[in-house]
């Protein structure tokens, strides 16, 4: 594992970036196969404006709970070893996006997909963008052996009131709800 990190304060701005890599596991030939996480961004000082992405590359579930356990208390770091062998082969890939001026926030997740390297069939591909009155799931597509689940949703809040409103749309065996 390897990390790198960048802080460069600016006059008007504080830009940083953090790179996180994996190197614990070995692809089907004997190489590592490296998964990054990387974090950069810019806070603008005079206007209080911060927008950052997130980039997730072939990051092992396992790896994630290998991290947890190291910070977690042994009671709660025992538990987790029930789930090694759940998740084993099961990598996250994506991207987010967040800007907020601290008074509003928006976000965009393009695509984020956990899927297992070592069994077909078992992906889950996500993608949803929206900020603090509305929530689009642009794409929900699930597969597990052989169920199917497509579905794409909103949920839009009113300003300056309690209504809200929301849509589903369900596909499931090619059957839509």
């Amino acid at each position: 594992t390897a990390l790198q990190s960048t802080i460069m304060p600016r006059s008007d701005s504080i830009d940083f970036d953090l790179e996180v890599t994996d190197y614990s596991h070995l692809d089907d030939y004997g190489d590592y196969n490296q998964g990054s996480i990387k974090v950069d961004g810019s806070y603008l000082t005079n206007s209080n404006y911060l927008q950052t992405s997130l980039s997730l590359n072939t990051i092992y579930v396992e790896s994630l709970l290998g991290l947890l356990k190291e910070v977690l208390d042994e009671k709660t770091s025992a538990s987790l070893d029930g789930l090694r062998g759940l998740v084993s082969g099961f990598v996250f890939s994506g991207d987010a996006y967040l800007s907020t001026d601290l008074k509003s926030l928006s976000y965009n997740v393009p695509y984020l997909v956990l899927a297992n390297t070592k069994k077909d069939n078992q992906v889950l591909m996500l993608a949803v963008n929206g900020n603090e009155q509305s929530l689009q799931v642009n794409n929900f597509y699930l597969v597990y052996n052989t169920f199917a689940l497509d579905a794409t949703a909103s949920l839009d809040s009113m300003p300056d009131s309690s209504d809200k409103f929301f849509t589903v749309d369900l596909l499931s065996s090619s059957i839509p709800y």
